[in-house]
């Protein structure tokens, strides 16, 4: 690959899809020369296991980029070969891999990271999740430059977006990339330029956060309604809010899709149908219900839950789970239905 040297080098590691509007704004930007792409190794997908790239390795085929594709990019002779490409930054987004000192310490102006959250709010694996499941207003960015620590580095810019309080992960994660993608190049540039300087974090609303797994979306239904909606917006599309519906003494996983919360207060017991007909299906909560209003039953495709209602009868006042029937009881709610 030819490089211009009045072009900043950027070597770019990434992986997800939230990665490619960064990589394709750099990329067409005359101002900046993309020396190579890192990203994971292809991964075995679907029923057949088809080895199938990373969304950052399709981009890389689609635009006659080859792609590197180290197993670990701190192993020796892949440093040696960062190392005689001698980018001046090596960009860092969801990639997915640990840097180690050596690595970090390659680049003439060091590796630099774009985090999805306001450092230190957020350090970790799952920032976009976290902040649907708290109700955050504002969200947003933290370009850094990295450290050793996790998400410890000083931080260039944090640049801060509103939340509308609808936002799946799906869709924020979108926004966040396209966000991200708008001002990266006049941040790197400020960089380079010496313009903008890295600041320590400090540790005021420091917070870590954890890679999300299945049982995280498991749902209790003794939970606020609020919160569980925002369950069902934070793991969508995985691993998707889910929960089991008893029938017939058997148990059917169901994965909520899109809820909604009924602000009336519940007089029945958590876990509880409280309206199950043509116009809508509603469980109670702890303290008011929600709506369910699409779902994916086990071994079914997503439907609203009016379709699923008119498939499957649900009687008024049974539970979703006989055991929430048992501690309703067992608490001797005066408001458990028989």
């Amino acid at each position: 690959m030819l490089i211009n040297k009045d072009k900043i080098k950027i070597y770019f590691m990434g992986s997800g899809e939230i990665s490619v509007p960064v990589l394709d704004e750099l990329a067409r930007d005359d101002r900046f020369e993309i020396c190579g792409c890192a990203t994971q190794p292809d991964q075995a997908k679907g029923r057949k296991r088809t080895l199938t790239a990373t969304a950052v390795g399709e981009w890389c085929a689609a635009n006659n980029i080859e792609a590197d594709k180290p197993d670990d990019v701190n192993e020796t002779n892949f440093l040696s070969y960062l190392g005689k490409l001698c980018p001046q930054i090596i960009l860092v987004f969801a990639f997915g891999q640990i840097l180690r000192k050596e690595l970090l310490d390659l680049p003439e102006l060091g590796c630099i990271n774009i985090h999805g959250s306001l450092l230190p709010k957020y350090r970790g694996a799952s920032p976009v999740n976290a902040a649907i499941l708290n109700g955050d207003k504002l969200t947003g960015i933290s370009i850094m430059k990295m450290d050793e620590g996790l998400d410890e580095g000083p931080v260039y810019k944090k640049l801060t977006i509103e939340m509308t309080g609808r936002e799946t992960y799906m869709s924020l994660s979108k926004q966040l990339a396209d966000f991200s993608a708008d001002h990266i190049a006049g941040a790197l540039l400020d960089i380079v330029s010496g313009e903008t300087r890295a600041v320590e974090q400090g540790s005021e609303g420091l917070s870590i956060v954890k890679k999300i797994k299945k049982e995280n979306a498991v749902i209790d239904w003794n939970q606020p309604a609020v919160k569980i909606e925002r369950m069902v917006r934070a793991y969508y599309p995985w691993p998707g809010a889910w929960f089991q519906l008893e029938q017939n003494s058997k148990l059917r996983k169901m994965i909520i899709t899109e809820a909604d919360v009924n602000s009336t207060h519940s007089n029945q017991c958590p876990g509880q149908i409280v309206q199950a007909d043509n116009e809508a299906w509603v469980v109670s909560c702890s303290d008011t219900n929600l709506e369910i209003k699409k779902c994916i039953p086990e071994g079914k495709k997503e439907m609203t839950g009016r379709d699923f209602i008119r498939g499957c009868k649900l009687e008024l006042g049974s539970f979703i789970y006989e055991k929430n029937n048992r501690e309703c009881r067992a608490s001797a709610n005066e408001n458990c239905l028989s």
